[in-house]
């Protein structure tokens, strides 16, 4: 199969492009508040916290988060 074959492509919605960019202004705010500008480590940062961790790791080696109560890592 072609390689321009693949692949389920469907249209971008006004909607989508402007709930985005609504999201975006406010994770701004957020990164600002914090001084967290890297926008994936954020991200990370959240989903990390979600997932129970309450120590992460903001040197780029190494695991991601560890809960402070076992030793428990996450990679």
């Amino acid at each position: 199969m072609n390689i321009f074959d693949k692949g389920k492509f469907n249209p971008i919605t006004l909607e989508l492009i402007t709930g985005g960019i609504a999201s975006l202004e406010e994770l701004t705010k957020f990164q600002k508040y914090f001084q967290y500008y890297d926008t994936d480590t954020v991200i990370n940062l959240i989903r990390d916290a979600c997932l129970g961790f309450d120590l992460v790791n903001f040197e780029k080696h190494g695991f991601d988060a560890k809960k402070s109560n076992s030793d428990i890592f996450l990679w």
